[in-house]
C-alpha cells in the first residue's frame, strides 16, 4: 500500500513505493542490498562492471523485470554471467570477469586459481561465486551503494525492459 503526505515543508514523503515513474525518466527505489534494485546494482557492479550500474538503464531494467517476476538472485546472477560471456563460460573465464569488475584489476594466475578450483571441482557454481563476488564489501564500495550520494540515498535509474 503507498501512502503519500504532505508535511508542509513543501516535500513529499512517501512509503512503501519502489518505482517512480515520471515524463522523461524511471526510478527505483528499492536499493537496500535485498531489495531488487538493490541486487540489480551488485549483479550489474560485478558481470558489466561499476560504471555499468549509471550507465545501462536498460540493464537494470532488466535486471529488475527478471527479480520483479520471479526470479531468484543467483539464477539473475547466471542470466548475466551468460549474457557477457556466453553460456558454460570457462572457469577462468569466469574468475577472471570477476575479479577485475570487483577489484579493478586482472588476477595473477596465483590470485585466480582457488576460483578456478572451486568452480571446477563444484564447490561453487559460477553464478554462486558471481553472487559472493557481488555481495562483497568492494563491490558495494565500487558501485556506490551505499554512502552519501549512493544509490540507496538516490535511487537507480532504469529504462523499461
Amino acid at each position: 500500500r503507498q501512502v503519500i503526505a504532505k508535511d508542509g515543508s513543501g516535500r513529499l514523503l512517501m512509503a512503501g513505493v519502489e518505482r517512480l515513474r515520471f515524463a522523461d525518466a524511471q526510478l527505483a527505489l528499492d536499493t537496500a542490498l535485498d531489495g531488487h534494485a538493490g541486487i540489480t546494482a551488485l549483479t550489474l557492479g560485478a558481470v558489466f562492471g561499476p560504471a555499468s550500474v549509471r550507465a545501462l538503464p536498460g540493464h537494470v531494467g532488466i535486471g529488475l523485470q527478471h527479480l520483479d517476476t520471479g526470479t531468484t538472485p543467483l539464477a539473475l546472477m547466471q542470466v548475466a554471467l551468460d549474457a557477457r560471456l556466453g553460456a558454460n563460460a570457462s572457469p577462468q573465464a569466469v574468475v577472471d570477469l570477476l575479479y577485475f569488475n570487483v577489484l579493478g584489476t586482472q588476477p595473477t594466475a596465483a590470485e585466480a586459481a582457488p576460483y578456478v578450483a572451486l568452480l571446477a571441482d563444484g564447490s561453487f557454481t559460477p553464478a554462486s561465486l558471481g553472487l559472493m563476488a557481488a555481495t562483497s564489501a568492494l563491490n558495494i564500495e565500487h558501485i556506490q551503494l551505499m554512502g552519501p550520494g549512493g544509490l540507496q540515498d538516490t535511487g537507480l535509474v532504469f529504462s523499461p525492459a
